[in-house]
């Protein structure tokens, strides 16, 4: 994963994302690769969830410059919105997510390149 993610980065974004659902995600920066594995939440309907997560991600980058928080910040959105049916419904706003994201048992993984 590391090698594809080097090759994304290798087109030019300084920051380059892959999920996939309920899966491990990655993330790569200038300096850092970072892996987390989202908690098990109950699905009722997935659309949208990766619009969430990258809208949420990039508020967290936006507003904190941090990446594992801005991990934190997507995954708690997304799972808010599989939690429910249609794709915008229970969409976090920033305050929600964040209280959401605190909450989180999840360990985000950091390792140097």
């Amino acid at each position: 994963m590391e090698g594809l993610l080097l090759k994304l980065r290798g087109l030019g974004p300084k920051t380059a994302v892959i999920t996939d659902g309920r899966q491990m995600l990655y993330v790569i920066d200038e300096h850092h690769v970072y892996s987390a594995f989202p908690p098990p939440v109950k699905i009722v309907d997935a659309t949208g969830a990766g619009d969430a997560f990258a809208a949420s991600f990039l508020s967290g980058i936006l507003r904190k410059n941090d990446v594992e928080f801005a991990i934190r910040l997507g995954v708690a959105n997304a799972q808010s919105v599989v939690r429910y049916f249609g794709a915008k419904n229970i969409l976090l706003s920033y305050k929600e997510a964040s209280k959401a994201a605190n909450k989180l048992r999840m360990k985000v993984n950091k390792k140097k390149i």
